[in-house]
């Protein structure tokens, strides 16, 4: 099989075009919406947190009684959303009293993904007179 000079040169800079275009898609800043989702995603911007990985966010939510807490958790429990790998449901009493929910989400981390769950959750929450206690995810220094 022969091949020209002239293919593989083109092949080759194809090559570098995809690396360049690659490589300045991985520069670019994300921007984000100036609410609280959106300042703490410019934090973790500005540590180099890889926003094209899934990560394992954490959404807590406390309640007056463990009872209201196991109904939120029992109703994640029989959810199966493709987008919303649900790793960890827990129950436990929390620092403020009550009952604090932590749900563990494998998910790309978005300001969209983020509000998008923490809006679901907060119609669930409210429903039994809970609140939400915050989002946090870890990220390697």
């Amino acid at each position: 099989m022969k091949v020209s000079l002239l293919a593989v040169l083109g092949f080759i800079c194809s090559l570098l075009l995809i690396r360049a275009v690659y490589a300045g898609a991985a520069d670019e800043k994300i921007t984000f919406p100036n609410d609280e989702n959106g300042n703490v995603l410019r934090e973790l911007q500005k540590k180099n947190v890889d926003f094209s990985a899934p990560h394992k966010i954490q959404f807590f939510s406390v309640f007056r009684t463990e009872e209201m807490a196991d109904i939120v958790a029992k109703e994640y429990l029989k959810d199966n959303f493709p987008n919303e790998k649900i790793g960890v449901i827990e129950t436990r009493p929390a620092q403020k009293g009550g009952m604090e929910l932590e749900l563990v989400v494998k998910m790309l981390l978005t300001h969209e993904n983020i509000t998008g769950f923490e809006t679901r959750l907060a119609e669930r929450v409210s429903k039994q007179d809970g609140y939400l206690d915050g989002w946090g995810v870890l990220v390697k220094p």
